[in-house]
């Protein structure tokens, strides 16, 4: 009796969370990867911000057939340092690099280095 309501539970809250469109596959301090394979639509909560996007998100998660995962950060623990087109960005003491890209924050590209995408620890 107490197997069944256990697989009972178990089946209800998979079934659950199967039907949800946006879920975080890993949380990471202030950051979480957001959408759900196969057909991806992940998007940011409201003060979040995308760090990076991409197909796959975290390593080892299923690839989206459609659409992009995201990387969310927490908009007012996070910020892109770096300028471009020479690019040598570091995060500042007590921070750690949520995301390295070459256009970053949509400002000038760079042609050396790359943007980091800095959050608080």
């Amino acid at each position: 009796m107490i197997k069944t309501i256990i697989t009972f539970a178990l089946f209800s809250f998979l079934l659950v969370v199967s039907h949800v469109g946006n879920v975080a596959f890993a949380a990471d301090g202030p950051c979480q990867w957001r959408g759900k394979a196969p057909f991806c639509n992940g998007d940011c909560q409201p003060g979040e911000r995308v760090a990076k996007r991409n197909q796959q998100g975290m390593k080892g998660s299923k690839k989206c057939a459609t659409g992009n995962k995201v990387y969310c950060c927490v908009e007012k623990a996070c910020t892109w340092r770096g300028m471009g087109p020479i690019c040598n960005a570091k995060c500042l003491k007590g921070e750690f690099v949520a995301a390295e890209d070459k256009e970053g924050d949509g400002g000038l590209a760079c042609t050396t280095g790359k943007k980091k995408f800095c959050c608080a620890e």
